[in-house]
């Protein structure tokens, strides 16, 4: 019936950090860069 819709299955929001340290600073560098203004969600720092 569906054949065609790919499912996409849904990751928890929490990130454990700790285990990577590389995500850690690409997402510091994009604060730094943006001066924390709010991004495409509107949630800003």
């Amino acid at each position: 019936m569906f054949s065609g819709i790919k499912q996409v299955e849904m990751q928890s929001p929490f990130v454990d950090w700790s285990n990577h340290p590389k995500l850690v600073r690409k997402a510091f560098k994009n604060v730094k860069r943006n001066r924390g203004a709010a991004g495409i969600d509107k949630v800003s720092i």
